[in-house]
């Protein structure tokens, strides 16, 4: 049977290479592959899907064979692509046609944002900057590594994926890193990705390890990369590739290069300064390959303070204590944590009641650091008393993560633009375990995970003290200024106002600067410093937009007071609104229901003059009364005593 022409050729690729882009134009050009059985006269033209129009035509000769094509055209007045936080994600859909004698032969789309986007490395007073821009505006990358989200990739729903990634989002996330110990995404994670905002930082699928380089390794290495570069570029939340998760520092630092032959390392420059940097240069040119994570662009050291990006482990596996983070001043943090159990229900999935203590043998299986569970109990005993019993030592846990690894992102941010980003180690759980993570194996916000909602607010007040000093820094991450009110508070320890100051100011945007500061000993003004704290907030249009708490002392050193909390709960469009308030200071109160569902805050300070209302979101149609008896309200102070917190319903 005799083919015609038409039928017997096809577009095999498509990608759209972003050459200029800019609010006025953006110029691109789409590289079309063409495989065709034989010779012949044909046209492709490129569509705009989504406004229906034909973009540009060309006529092209094909060949028998494959067949590469280069077509440059314009969007004039694009719609930008803009990170989380900072604008919309618009997406266009291009389609390539091909048309043999007249007749469609086939077609292909692919959908893409239209964004500029650099890491710009650039000299300067701390060494060589390391910042993601994007349309022109540096970002600073908030968010967290990603490890896959499940043992078995096949079991990774499409409902699953979009909880992680939006639940990310809505944390105020910008910017995740897909490890390179885990797996290459499904197509779906990256569209998600670019729905979404979220910048990726995409490892290629090598870790911890050295590689061989024989020439049949290589080959295979070069179509893994091909065949995922390819895949992956058209998406615009592709932000940087590269190459490995830790290879190069474990090559200089533990040991390897004074124990293993030069040929390792010389076969690692093959395949990461060799094949994966030829792929990405030649299929994906318009982003930065990176060979390493982390790399400092030095030929000694990998984890370089003064350029590049940097993994800090100082804090959790050498037990520095949080306060180390605030003495490092690297360029771009990308990867940092600390580890904490999840909450007592998903704990339940997998130990019985009578195994319920750290050092079960089920709780050790279920901790996968060889120290993790010693390490967590080290630290927690520094800041707090000993908990009552094992569902408080679980919840004391994440309340110790949250607030270490809130020490190390506010300190990264306030630094702004001497560090570039900040992404703790890890969003997600492949398993229920004890972990790093700051969502559970069940998609559970851990404390880490509400907290970080605040520590990447868009614009963050985050006091420090330096010195004898009480700073009190704005960091803001907004093109535009940002009019509005601080205030600052002297509370005693029942949660009642001593003294408040108040300062109008103007946030400069991209940018951190100290707005106001003083001296302890002023603030103080004689008082016991662990018998009061420094409530602050900022406030636009008289909305709080970000508030913080000081205190001047260990949790445990504290003369904290047993808040009685009262609690009242209406129903709600999504749900219930639980509204809550307290006769003292009552911190980090967590909100917890045998109820499946969602709480859009909690692990927050409740104080006596700031009663707060929580939506709490389900698809359960349970009577209110039931939800209210089911509702528990607990702050560590009830973690520690038995005549702690108590709550009653109104």
């Amino acid at each position: 049977v005799r083919l015609e022409a038409w039928d017997s050729a096809r577009v095999s690729d498509l990608y759209i290479a972003q050459n200029q882009v800019s609010k006025e134009l953006a110029n691109l050009t789409a590289y079309v592959d063409v495989t065709s059985a034989n010779e012949s006269d044909a046209e492709l033209i490129i569509e705009d899907v989504g406004h229906k129009s034909v973009l540009t035509k060309q006529a092209i000769k094909l060949k028998g064979g494959r067949n590469n094509f280069k077509i440059d055209f314009a969007v004039a007045k694009p719609q930008l692509w803009w990170p989380n936080g900072l604008g919309a994600h618009p997406l266009y859909t291009f389609k390539s046609r091909l048309l043999i004698g007249g007749q469609a032969s086939d077609e292909k789309s692919v959908r893409t944002g239209l964004r500029s986007l650099e890491v710009r490395q650039e000299n300067d007073e701390w060494g060589k900057s390391f910042a993601f821009v994007v349309n022109g505006v540096p970002v600073f990358g908030k968010g967290a590594n990603w490890i896959p989200a499940d043992s078995f990739p096949t079991g990774i729903t499409s409902e699953r994926y979009r909880w992680l990634l939006k639940s990310a989002a809505d944390a105020n996330m910008n910017m995740i890193r897909v490890w390179g110990g885990g797996i290459y995404e499904t197509d779906e994670f990256y569209e998600i990705c670019d729905e979404l905002g979220i910048l990726v930082w995409q490892d290629f699928m090598f870790a911890c390890s050295m590689y061989p380089a024989n020439q049949e390794f290589l080959d295979s290495v070069r179509a893994e990369a091909e065949d995922n570069v390819r895949r992956l570029r058209n998406h615009p939340s592709i932000a940087i590739w590269s190459g490995n998760n830790v290879v190069e520092g474990a090559w200089f630092n533990w040991g390897w290069k004074q124990n293993l032959p030069v040929s390792v390392w010389d076969d690692y420059l093959k395949i990461f300064e060799g094949v994966l940097k030829e792929v990405c240069g030649t299929l994906d040119p318009g982003r930065l390959y990176w060979p390493s994570s982390p790399h400092g662009g030095l030929p000694d050291d990998p984890n370089s303070l003064k350029s590049g990006d940097t993994h800090s482990w100082k804090v959790w596996h050498f037990a520095a204590p949080f306060t180390d983070y605030q003495k490092e001043f690297p360029r771009f943090m990308s990867e940092y944590g600390f580890q904490s159990f999840p909450q007592l229900e998903t704990v339940q999935s997998y130990a019985k009641a009578d195994e319920h203590h750290i050092q079960s043998p089920v709780m050790m299986a279920h901790q996968r650091h060889p120290r993790g569970n010693q390490l967590i109990k080290e630290y927690m005993l520094r800041e707090y008393a000993e908990p009552k019993d094992f569902e408080s030592f679980l919840y004391v846990s994440q309340v110790l993560q949250a607030e270490g690894i809130k020490v190390g992102a506010e300190h990264l941010r306030r630094i702004m633009p001497r560090n570039m980003g900040s992404l703790y180690w890890q969003l997600d759980d492949c398993w229920p375990v004890a972990s790093w993570s700051s969502i559970d194996y069940f998609g559970r916000w851990k404390a880490l995970q509400y907290y970080a909602k605040r520590f990447y607010s868009p614009v963050l007040l985050s006091p420090h003290l330096e010195g004898d000093e009480l700073k009190f820094y704005i960091v803001s991450d907004l093109m535009e200024p940002t009019r509005a009110v601080l205030n600052v508070e002297l509370r005693d320890l029942d949660g009642n106002k001593v003294m408040g100051i108040k300062k109008d100011l103007v946030a400069a945007p991209v940018k951190s600067q100290a707005y106001f500061s003083q001296s302890v000993k002023s603030l103080l003004a004689g008082r016991d410093a662990k018998s009061v704290m420094i409530y602050c907030e900022l406030l636009v249009n008289g909305k709080v937009i970000s508030s913080n708490s000081y205190f001047f002392a260990p949790f445990k050193e504290l003369s904290l007071p047993t808040p009685l909390i009262s609690f009242d709960v209406v129903k709600g469009r999504n749900g219930y609104k639980v509204r809550l308030s307290t006769d003292k200071l009552a911190k980090g109160v967590y909100l917890s229901t045998k109820t499946e569902g969602f709480f859009a805050d909690n692990y927050f300070d409740l104080l006596p003059d700031k009663p707060v209302e929580i939506e709490f979101r389900t698809k359960a149609n349970i009577p209110i009364e039931e939800f209210r008896n089911q509702l528990r309200v607990r702050s560590p102070k009830d973690a520690f005593s038995t005549d702690g917190t108590t709550s009653t319903n109104n």
